[in-house]
């Protein structure tokens, strides 16, 4: 088919109107859609850009509204590819209620959206001129809350490109930026001052920001390049083209709320609503849309991706197998506020491996503000979104001053480098940092192994143990094994020290109704991750009464001494646990131990989700030096 007019203004209202004829060419795609939207300034190439992307000569129109042309897809034969052009805006400002309806438009029914502008003087501010982008969390929810609007936004919108157009040719940079995987965030100048600045906005709401280079199609003659021949493309605009459509056509199929992807009916009925409340100024609440949509009709949509191209089920079966409902609760929450990333590079991605969301150093994830409350770096968070492959969380926590980040480092194989370490009286670890590796162990291959360092328990400079429960407890619910870090022995006052561990019911609950004690108990065990005690710089013989034991034997022999709450909140409130004795480097661990391989919990399963079945198996750590 020839591109057609999907989405048109009225000139009379300044509405929007939808073509009939476009939304029943839609409506014949019975397969998974990969769509490409493409927006920007007037002039810069917009339309060029689509039909170089499928080969083609000069298919779309330079005309108002958004225009649509269906493709089969050129690299997935099990998906349709749908493209949208849309009309540029202007230098001076224009219609911006109509720019910014379509803008909308092009954000929600897309999977890849483009970002196409000039580069003239600053790049940064081409980037800036996309101020419609504010709109995006005035409008458009996925939920009727606000307060968690941004967040839950963020998991529905789709990847952010920006084609940065008729550069000077540079194959050092082109090489540099490729290193760096095209990430947006990498090439960003300096932070912005505003917060709700147009960059600032593109960084905090979309998980996935790539930035591609184009030189000028025909060469600018500049810098000792050639002047292409009439007709004939640019051998670096070609390069650099490939890198774009590998990229661009590689990403996963449209999906709505709930990870679900949609066919042609969906997407036609999903724009007829959007068009309608837009034209009206009314917000989009997207759940809402999509449970209308889903149970409104019986034709097949929000079925989940099949990897092996199936047909898909019908719209009733998909709704009776995954609901499409988010009931969000909260009983008792502690302010956990989105900062701004920093523009700079955060985390370079690892020369050595092409894993997504592998770092070369590790950063944070969560911090404390002066005022006491818990920041997400939303940076770090993008990364998480980019890691497609199961994960194993293993977090340390335990008493300031007491060398957890060096375990960690040690874990991860690393010397030099890695998480930062302190050498003074005053804590050093601020917050929780994060560091995603490839996991070690060949029982794991394919998986991620994230490291998770927080922030010592117990500093005399915070004044009170708030900060710290709220640190213990997200430490326990973002990991699947959980290192409890400590020195000496397994004493009284050690034992003291996990009244983090017996606190938790107050923080924590499995279910919103009240139940008594044993019972919530036992579905923690369901949501807990291993528990390990890292006894470290340990030189003790390992006997009780004349008889040689093990490292668990010893936690076992002290939890059954210690009556009271302490002691079996250890034992009631997880998985079995595990003590691991370390001794001081120049010292080698006395009594019955295991061979030495690997420091700690590498062996650990990947994380849970909610619900899913317990693992029995219990973790092993090896008697290692620190």
């Amino acid at each position: 088919m020839e591109p057609v007019c999907l989405v048109e203004p009225v000139p009379s209202s300044g509405a929007l109107r939808v073509n009939p004829a476009a939304l029943g060419l839609l409506r014949v795609l019975a397969r998974p859609l990969h769509v490409l939207a493409i927006f920007g300034p007037c002039g810069t190439g917009k339309s060029f850009l689509m039909d170089r992307l499928v080969g083609q000569g000069e298919a779309f129109p330079r005309s108002p509204g958004i225009w649509v042309w269906c493709l089969p897809h050129p690299t997935q034969p099990d998906q349709a590819l749908v493209l949208l052009d849309t009309e540029g805006f202007p230098q001076q400002e224009g219609d911006e209620t109509k720019l910014s309806r379509l803008f909308l438009l092009n954000v929600l029914l897309s999977s890849v959206f483009v970002y196409n502008t000039r580069s003239e003087g600053d790049p940064q501010r081409q980037l800036d001129r996309l101020t419609y982008v504010r709109d995006l969390p005035r409008v458009v929810r996925v939920l009727d809350e606000s307060w968690e609007n941004s967040c839950l936004l963020s998991s529905v919108l789709p990847d952010f490109v920006w084609c940065l157009r008729d550069v000077a040719p540079d194959p050092c940079l082109d090489e540099v930026l490729e290193a760096m995987d095209h990430e947006l965030d990498s090439a960003l100048s300096s932070p912005q001052d505003l917060e709700d600045s147009p960059s600032s906005c593109v960084q905090r709401l979309f998980p996935c920001r790539k930035l591609f280079r184009f030189c000028s199609p025909q060469g600018d003659g500049g810098h000792g390049e050639q002047l292409s021949p009439a007709g004939q493309l640019h051998p670096m605009f070609q390069k650099q083209m490939g890198r774009f459509k590998d990229y661009a056509l590689s990403r996963s199929p449209k999906t709505v709320v709930g990870n679900r992807a949609v066919d042609g009916v969906f997407l036609a009925d999903f724009l007829e609503r959007i068009v309608n409340l837009l034209s009206r100024d009314e917000p989009v609440f997207l759940t809402e849309i999509c449970n209308g949509l889903q149970e409104g009709s019986n034709y097949s949509m929000g079925y989940p991706v099949d990897p092996m191209g199936g047909s898909p089920p019908s719209r009733a079966a998909a709704s009776a197998a995954q609901p499409l409902v988010l009931e969000p609760k909260r009983e008792h929450m502690v302010p956990l506020h989105a900062s701004r990333p920093a523009l700079p590079v955060l985390a370079k991605v690892a020369p050595s491996t092409a894993q997504p969301g592998a770092m070369e150093e590790p950063m944070c994830l969560i911090e404390n503000s002066p005022d006491g409350e818990l920041q997400l770096n939303q940076a770090a968070l993008a990364l998480l979104q980019s890691v497609r492959q199961p994960v194993v969380v293993v977090a340390i926590a335990g008493l300031y001053r007491t060398g957890k980040s060096y375990l960690m480092n040690r874990l991860a194989s690393k010397d030099q480098g890695g998480f930062s370490l302190g050498s003074t009286i005053q804590s050093h670890t601020k917050g929780i940092w994060m560091w995603c590796l490839p996991h070690p162990h060949p029982r794991r291959a394919g998986h991620t192994l994230v490291l998770l360092d927080t922030e010592g328990l117990g500093d005399v400079e915070k004044g009170d143990t708030k900060n710290d429960v709220w640190i213990f407890a997200l430490a326990v619910l973002l990991s699947s094994t959980l290192v409890y870090n400590s020195k000496g022995t397994i004493d009284q006052y050690a034992m003291e020290q996990l009244h983090f561990v017996s606190e938790l019911t107050e923080h924590i609950k499995v279910k919103a109704r009240r139940g008594d004690d044993a019972e919530e108990d036992t579905e923690f065990v369901r949501f807990f991750p291993s528990f390990v005690w890292a006894v470290r710089d340990f030189t003790l013989e390992l006997r009780i009464e004349g008889q040689l034991v093990t490292e668990d034997q010893y936690l076992e022999h002290a939890l059954a001494l210690r009556k009271g709450e302490l002691g079996s909140a250890v034992c009631r409130r997880g998985p079995s646990p595990l003590v691991s004795c370390l001794p001081p480097p120049e010292i080698r661990p006395r009594g019955p131990s295991t061979p030495a391989s690997r420091p700690l919990a590498l062996r650990a399963r990947p994380s849970r989700s909610p619900g899913a079945q317990c693992c029995t198996n219990r973790t092993k750590i090896q008697a290692l030096p620190p």
